[in-house]
């Protein structure tokens, strides 16, 4: 009997010894392939990183003759090309969907200077704006761009145009202090109105993203907002106080906020919710190098 039992407590002990050993064999094993997996996970996660960084690591080069003064650029909504305004009236498209961008218009687009570029939300029509005293309307297509329409019957220098985003407007600035419409639906395109007032110097303007408010950035050193909603724009509000004229603005998608880039470098920032705009934060710019 007590060899018998000498026997089990013997078995249960070398049993209990094959278990541990099994179940450090297993925990050893389970260590080893999650270690490995971790390795496999961190080199494709090195890999992805690396190639990022040599994609990015050198900027795409457009080749521009040493005479451009680039003035105005603008992507189209899938980013497959870029339309750029030079200060000698000349416009320009690439074609961005490989690493070695080609041009696929070049061509003479005003007589003068060109102030501004616009381009519809479809992708398909661009705006240009020049001191020659017309805006004009080009088709973007896949093999460049083709003249739609020449904007005139316009008194004075275009300084800028936008276009309202559902593709049907186009506003344009002029230096004759008149805001005008057109109406792009039909198959030439109308001047449908203008705003109120002769004493708007326009310099840059965008739409908000519901089409129902129109800032314009004026020569006296402010930003005009424009109720778009009616069947004639009717004056909102005045944004006062710039240090400088705005040369450049932008609506956030929401409408709810307003950039403005003014002539010294600084960017204003305002809030546009609520009933009255308000000034909310100034950015600014680069101090010049005093050598």
């Amino acid at each position: 009997t007590l060899f018998v039992a000498l026997c089990v407590i013997a078995w249960r002990s070398s049993s209990s010894r094959n278990r541990s050993y099994l179940w450090m064999r297993r925990i050893l094993y389970s260590g080893t392939v999650a270690a490995a997996v971790s390795l496999i996970a961190c080199l494709i996660v090195c890999s992805i990183l690396s190639n990022i960084n040599k994609k990015y690591e050198k900027p795409w080069e457009l080749d521009l003759p040493d005479s451009a003064q680039t003035v105005a650029l603008v992507f189209t909504p899938d980013g497959k090309a870029l339309a750029a305004g030079e200060r000698h009236g000349k416009l320009r498209l690439w074609n961005l969907t490989s690493r070695a961008p080609n041009q696929q218009a070049d061509l003479k687009g005003h007589g003068k200077e060109l102030t501004a570029l616009a381009l519809a939300s479809d992708g398909r029509t661009l705006a240009s704006a020049s001191l020659d005293g017309t805006a004009r309307l080009w088709e973007v297509g896949d093999d460049g761009l083709r003249e739609k329409a020449v904007l005139r019957g316009i008194a004075d220098e275009v300084r800028a145009v936008a276009f309202a985003p559902d593709g049907r407007t186009l506003a344009s600035g002029c230096n004759d202090g008149v805001l005008r419409l057109w109406d792009l639906t039909g198959a030439a395109p109308v001047e449908r109105a203008e705003g109120p007032g002769r004493a708007v110097l326009a310099r840059s303007m965008g739409f908000a993203s519901d089409g129902r408010t129109l800032a314009l950035g004026c020569a006296d050193k402010t930003v005009r907002l424009w109720d778009m909603s009616g069947k004639r724009p009717k004056a909102r509000g005045v944004l006062g106080g710039l240090p400088d004229v705005p040369w450049t603005l932008a609506v956030s998608r929401d409408g709810r906020m307003l950039a403005v880039g003014c002539a010294d470098k600084s960017v204003q920032l305002w809030s546009l919710s609520g009933g009255k705009p308000q000034a909310w934060a100034v950015l600014p710019g680069p101090k010049d190098d005093p050598k």
